[in-house]
């Protein structure tokens, strides 16, 4: 069966320009970006780890997983009685587009003593506020 195939292909096997093209595919359509002080950041490998948020038509790539930031605010955790409604807010490290450092910020209202886990908040929502670091 290679035999054949190769024949039809002019003698290289089946998978050779597939497996190279997916590799050069895959490298190319990396965001890859270089920050002022040298560091390589893949921007794609960021995003599909930790997630990528959207503020104001700019997007931000989150550097590790969001965090409660534990801020005293109106209208948070520390207001509310049980069964009200409170904000929490998360951050998280990372870049915008150009490699410039960041702080990403997302909020969430959620009730006293009802809280959801927050694997299952939703994350895809855009970002608060994003702020340089």
């Amino acid at each position: 069966m290679n035999s054949i195939f190769a024949l039809l292909t002019g003698g290289k096997g089946p998978n050779e320009d597939t497996i190279q093209n997916r590799k050069n595919k895959t490298m190319n359509e990396d965001k890859i970006i270089i920050t002022e002080d040298g560091e390589e950041i893949n921007l794609t490998n960021l995003e599909c780890e930790f997630g990528s948020y959207e503020l104001e038509g700019k997007t931000y790539y989150a550097a590790r997983q969001m965090e409660p930031t534990s801020r005293l605010f109106p209208g948070c955790y520390n207001e509310a009685e049980e069964g009200e409604e409170y904000v929490s807010e998360y951050s998280a490290p990372g870049y915008d587009e150009n490699g410039n450092p960041v702080e990403i910020f997302m909020m969430f209202t959620e009730i006293k003593g009802e809280e959801v886990d927050p694997e299952n908040l939703n994350w895809s929502q855009d970002a608060d506020r994003v702020e340089a670091r």
